[in-house]
Protein backbone atom coordinates (compact mmCIF):
# COMPACT_ATOMS: atom_id res chain seq x y z
CA UNK A 1 0.00 0.00 0.00
CA UNK A 2 0.95 3.55 -0.41
CA UNK A 3 1.79 5.81 2.65
CA UNK A 4 -0.41 8.36 0.91
CA UNK A 5 -3.54 6.10 0.79
CA UNK A 6 -2.77 4.68 4.39
CA UNK A 7 -2.41 8.55 5.73
CA UNK A 8 -5.99 9.34 3.46
CA UNK A 9 -7.71 6.38 5.33
CA UNK A 10 -5.92 6.86 9.08
CA UNK A 11 -6.72 10.23 9.09
CA UNK A 12 -10.46 10.62 8.69
CA UNK A 13 -10.87 7.19 11.29
CA UNK A 14 -8.66 9.12 13.75
CA UNK A 15 -10.87 12.41 13.39
CA UNK A 16 -14.04 10.47 13.51
CA UNK A 17 -13.09 8.57 16.67
CA UNK A 18 -11.81 11.57 18.80
CA UNK A 19 -15.30 13.69 17.94
CA UNK A 20 -17.18 10.68 19.05
CA UNK A 21 -15.11 10.25 22.30
CA UNK A 22 -15.39 13.95 23.11
CA UNK A 23 -19.43 13.95 21.96
CA UNK A 24 -19.53 10.86 24.73
CA UNK A 25 -17.40 12.85 27.28
CA UNK A 26 -19.62 15.56 26.84
CA UNK A 27 -23.11 13.46 27.27
CA UNK A 28 -21.37 11.56 29.88
CA UNK A 29 -21.18 15.26 31.76
CA UNK A 30 -25.05 16.35 31.23
CA UNK A 31 -26.47 12.84 32.00
CA UNK A 32 -24.84 12.89 35.59
CA UNK A 33 -26.03 16.50 35.75
CA UNK A 34 -29.15 15.38 34.60
CA UNK A 35 -28.95 12.54 37.31
CA UNK A 36 -27.90 14.84 40.14
CA UNK A 37 -30.59 16.96 39.59
CA UNK A 38 -33.35 14.07 39.68
CA UNK A 39 -31.58 13.52 43.31
CA UNK A 40 -32.10 16.64 44.71
CA UNK A 41 -35.52 16.86 43.13
CA UNK A 42 -35.91 13.05 45.42
CA UNK A 43 -34.13 14.74 48.49
CA UNK A 44 -37.04 17.69 48.16
CA UNK A 45 -40.02 15.01 47.66
CA UNK A 46 -38.49 13.01 50.93
CA UNK A 47 -38.44 16.04 53.22
CA UNK A 48 -41.53 17.17 52.16
CA UNK A 49 -43.20 13.29 53.19
CA UNK A 50 -41.50 13.52 56.29
CA UNK A 51 -42.87 16.79 56.83
CA UNK A 52 -46.97 15.29 56.00
CA UNK A 53 -45.49 12.39 58.49
CA UNK A 54 -44.95 14.44 61.19
CA UNK A 55 -48.11 16.27 60.65
CA UNK A 56 -50.23 13.24 60.75
CA UNK A 57 -48.67 12.34 64.10
CA UNK A 58 -49.33 15.72 65.41
CA UNK A 59 -53.39 15.05 64.31
CA UNK A 60 -52.86 11.42 65.41
CA UNK A 61 -52.13 12.51 69.16
CA UNK A 62 -55.18 15.26 69.44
Amino acid sequence: MDASLILGVIGPIVTIVTILGTTLYWLGGKFREIDMRFQQIDERFRQIDRRFEEIDKRFEKN
